[in-house]
């Protein structure tokens, strides 16, 4: 179904830039800053997922969607929120099937106990009786270790004018879903709650000479948009990385920094832990290099992580996000001791 996009307050746009990334990359490098802590998320195909996540509040919810084109008189949706480790059923709800867009929910769980695996079971009785299929979200292991898991996310993949790419769309939301939550943990902090929602569009009209994606923020927290080329997929279709890049846009949430640091920090996500690469070394002497965005700022970023500041991707997006970033001189000096340009100089030495 073709949505559209209110007034574009903010962009972050990527074009083309070169590697394709395989799509079984492995979670280990995003998710080690909370390895005590499984994030769930959304499970199974658009058209049917169970999703488990955690609010504002801190309860565990339980999330169902469903989109058929047709439905049996008699067939039955049931979402269940199950404890794994006590084996028991939390929360249930039953619904009849619709077609069309439906979500279904349980009562939200206030008091999950600590370190229990939580996860929501989508039932399907497509004919009424005892026979059922069936779809799961991932595990969500709340605050193993005190930590809080973050919460998963609700990714609508709109392929209403790209219709052959359903199958790929598909395949990518769920890798999207697996990654959103190691994502907020790699680039945001405590000061704001990363969105539970968006969505991506396939739309032709935007094929301009280098467009690939752009996320769109609209002033709404749940309501932004990542608007992918078409022509690109089909002539990239193994290029996963453009849409875990632009899934950093939606977690800065209207990012105020220079986009040189929000675009380099999604290509750090996405080169320095979702796809592991050997970027090449900047040249030096470009004035200011360290914001050109992309890999170069990507680099940099990496390097001052490296050697100065594990958590500096994270607290340059937190500082961007709650307007606390001054400028490329006190900022930085707070952080490493060094300016930006120091930094950058030092990466030579």
């Amino acid at each position: 179904m073709a949505r559209s996009i209110r007034t574009q307050l903010k962009r972050a746009a990527l074009t083309g830039v070169g590697l394709a990334i395989a799509a079984g990359a492995s979670l280990t490098s995003a998710a080690a800053a909370h390895a005590d802590t499984t994030p769930g998320g959304c499970g199974g195909p658009a058209w049917e997922s169970a999703c488990v996540g955690v609010d504002a509040g801190g309860y565990v919810t339980a999330d169902a969607y469903t989109n058929f084109n047709s439905v049996d008189p008699n067939c039955k949706v049931n979402v269940i929120l199950w404890d794994y480790t006590t084996n028991q059923q939390v929360f249930t709800s039953t619904a009849n099937c619709q077609t069309g867009s439906q979500h279904y929910s349980t009562s939200a769980l206030g008091n999950p106990s600590q370190g229990h695996d939580y996860k929501t079971e989508l039932r399907m009785y497509w004919t009424g009786g005892a026979a059922y299929d069936y779809q799961t979200s991932p595990d969500l292991v709340y605050g193993g270790g005190g930590s809080q898991p973050t919460p998963g996310v609700n990714i609508t993949m709109d392929t209403s004018q790209a219709s052959d790419l359903a199958g790929w769309a598909s395949t990518e939301q769920s890798i999207l879903q697996k990654w959103y939550g190691p994502t907020v943990n790699l680039v945001d902090g405590t000061d704001y709650q990363a969105p539970t929602s968006y969505r991506v569009i396939f739309d032709p009209t935007f094929n301009a000479p280098g467009d690939v994606a752009v996320t769109i923020w609209d002033g709404s927290t749940n309501n932004l948009t990542v608007k992918v080329n078409p022509d690109w997929v089909r002539q990239h279709p193994d290029d996963t990385g453009f849409l875990v890049h632009e899934q950093v846009h939606v977690i800065q949430d209207g990012s105020s920094l220079n986009s040189g640091w929000v675009e380099g920090s999604a290509d750090w996500v996405r080169y320095y832990n979702y796809q592991p690469t050997t970027l090449a070394r900047p040249d030096q002497n470009t004035p200011k290099a360290y914001l050109a965005g992309y890999s170069t700022t990507a680099y940099f970023l990496n390097f001052v992580a490296t050697h100065y500041d594990a958590n500096i991707v994270r607290e340059l997006n937190d500082a961007g996000h709650d307007r606390t970033y001054t400028n490329d001189n006190d900022w930085w000096v707070q952080h490493t001791g060094k300016t930006a340009q120091q930094l950058w100089d030092s990466m030579y030495q």
